[in-house]
């Protein structure tokens, strides 16, 4: 993925010719390619990454991983339209169960049946059963007070053995590095031979 790709296309996507006109050809086929993905996600919210990506192979001639960079960068700055179209399904999976209840009340059962399976199939399949979580309440009852670097791998739980040790003493002399700057402690242990 280019670097600049996410600044590009927050200040220029759906800005039209007008505001792409200043940009290189590279940027604006970028664009141009981001914005395709987009709405046609959004007249085919059933698509999965494999659809699109050989939509987007066929209509801009891509190879596999720039397809694949161009659904990543539509994802990243616009969000995940298969997760926004969950509501879709949902109603998609009403109108299959309404029309079970119809076929069933009028004596269809083998109908009834499969239209239930099918609602059931999608039902599983986009987990529309849980609803998605708003990152924005996420963060504002989610902060973190303070992050602490430490270079004690006691922090992490790991005991340090006289061989590491050396190793370390060795790896700090390489380096310039000063033991006063790195804090552990001696730990009891006890040698044991390979029989035991």
């Amino acid at each position: 993925m280019r670097k600049d790709a996410i600044e590009i296309i927050a200040n220029y996507l759906f800005t039209g010719e007008e505001g792409q006109n200043k940009l290189e050809q590279r940027d604006r086929e970028m664009l141009e390619r981001i914005e395709t993905c987009y709405t046609q996600w959004l007249d085919n919210p059933m698509w999965s990454d494999i659809q699109m990506r050989n939509f987007l192979m066929h209509r801009f001639n891509l190879n596999r991983m720039t397809a694949l960079n161009v659904i990543s960068y539509t994802t990243y700055a616009l969000g995940n339209v298969n997760s926004a179209s969950k509501s879709f399904v949902r109603k998609k999976i009403d109108y299959l169960l309404t029309k079970a209840t119809s076929a069933a009340e009028n004596g269809d059962l083998k109908y009834a049946q499969t239209l239930t399976k099918i609602a059931l199939a999608y039902g599983k399949s986009f987990d529309t059963g849980t609803d998605d979580i708003d990152l924005s309440e996420i963060r504002q009852n989610f902060t973190i007070d303070k992050v602490v670097i430490v270079n004690d791998p006691k922090a992490l739980g790991v005991k340090i053995t006289g061989r590491e040790r050396e190793e370390t003493l060795k790896i700090l002399e390489k380096y310039n590095i000063s033991q006063d700057e790195v804090l552990y402690e001696d730990v009891e242990y006890q040698e044991v031979g390979n029989g035991d």
